[in-house]
């Protein structure tokens, strides 16, 4: 043992192996302080290796964000590592909502450099990119600005010691070659994204038809309403890769919780399905869903012919879920549960009828509106929301 025979003048210290050291002042001390760095260095890493990783939320304040979030919290992500961003987080009732659940609210402008190079400079394990432009109508082209802006961010944090994130970003599923500008733009997001050298390891979430979608006003009043119609122009039996929000949200968050299984440097790409459902078989689950008369779904031919005219980019949206072989083009909801099935909070993904159950579509007063601030979606909720088996 090395504390045994000591020669005469040696004094305890703290370690065997510093005794060993001649007895200088200087290099006795800096010995000392070695030995307890290193000690710190090993219990920091052991701690930081059970700790959930801090996470920022961009674009999880309006539309469904709060979809997004019980999906994060509901994966395993505790509020208290969880800080979403807002401009003005004093006047949002969504940033209340959050804040009583004891998620952190972060006050920055995505249009301003300095603010954003600010914000992304406070250092992240991860970040979850829900949204970067409005969900309207007529696209966001600054969509594509905010993504090159944000990472411009990820670069200069890095340049100033900052730790660089995994990122997840919340993409759109297709073909470069699609021609539809709003899957155009958020490819060219990705891009910036995954190049920057402040960025660990880039995965893009990419989205199909989001089911929310159905809640807005051009959908949902045909099919709960007198006429009980859904009207989508694509054939009855065509299969339609189908994703929730609260999917989303679970996939991001165990991407952040499995950090350390994207290469570094990498850009990985996931295919977000919940499940797969034909037009037919939807029209049933919203019959089961809301009860009454039975929901039979319907082409529309006339908005379908006259959207070429008028509504050019929708046509062509509708052109592409018209032309697109979705059983064979993209993954199953089985490739992602598979995937993260060491984390034990995917074990299945929401089916269509879950997502109806989940958002209480039978409640006629209720709008999307209601839908992306629904503080019950987030608060007062002790078990995830219900998921089955693939449909």
């Amino acid at each position: 043992h090395p504390c045994r025979n000591r020669p005469a003048g040696f004094r305890p210290s703290p370690s065997p192996f510093i005794s060993l050291i001649p007895p200088s002042v200087g290099v006795r001390r800096l010995a000392i302080m070695a030995a307890f760095l290193t000690l710190a260095l090993c219990i920091r890493g052991s701690l930081a290796s059970g700790k959930a990783p801090r996470t920022l939320l961009i674009g999880t304040t309006g539309g469904t964000g709060a979809r997004a979030v019980r999906g994060l919290l509901d994966a395993g992500l505790p509020p208290s590592v969880l800080t979403a961003v807002s401009r003005s987080p004093d006047s949002s009732a969504s940033c209340k909502s959050l804040t009583q659940l004891g998620i952190n609210v972060a006050q920055a402008d995505l249009d301003d450099q300095a603010s954003l190079n600010e914000l992304i400079s406070r250092g992240w394990d991860a970040v979850y990119v829900h949204g970067l432009a409005g969900d309207t109508k007529q696209i966001d082209t600054r969509e594509v600005h905010r993504g090159e802006a944000l990472a411009a961010s990820f670069t200069n944090a890095v340049r100033n010691g900052a730790q660089a994130p995994v990122v997840m970003y919340n993409s759109a599923a297709g073909p470069e070659d699609t021609g539809i500008p709003r899957i155009r733009q958020k490819h060219r997001v990705e891009a910036a994204l995954a190049d920057s050298p402040g960025v660990r390891a880039f995965v893009a979430l990419r989205a199909h038809l989001f089911m929310e979608e159905l809640w807005k006003e051009y959908t949902r009043p045909g099919i709960v309403g007198g006429k009980r119609v859904y009207a989508f122009c694509v054939p009855s039996d065509k299969q339609l890769c189908l994703t929730s929000v609260y999917d989303m949200g679970r996939v991001a968050a165990c991407c952040a919780l499995d950090a350390p299984a994207f290469a570094s440097g990498q850009a990985t790409v996931l295919d977000v399905v919940s499940c797969v459902r034909t037009p037919a078989q939807m029209a049933e689950d919203f019959s089961n869903a809301q009860g009454g008369p039975p929901v039979r779904h319907k082409q529309a031919w006339a908005l379908y012919l006259a959207s070429k005219v008028l509504l050019p980019e929708l046509h062509d949206i509708i052109r592409f879920y018209r032309q697109t072989n979705f059983s064979t083009s993209f993954g199953a909801p089985e490739a992602l549960t598979a995937r993260f099935a060491k984390l034990d909070s995917l074990k299945s993904m929401e089916s269509f009828s879950q997502f109806l159950q989940n958002t209480r579509w039978a409640e006629v007063e209720r709008t999307f509106a209601t839908l992306g601030s629904d503080v019950g979606m987030l608060a007062g909720v002790s078990e995830p929301l219900a998921t089955t088996a693939s449909e």
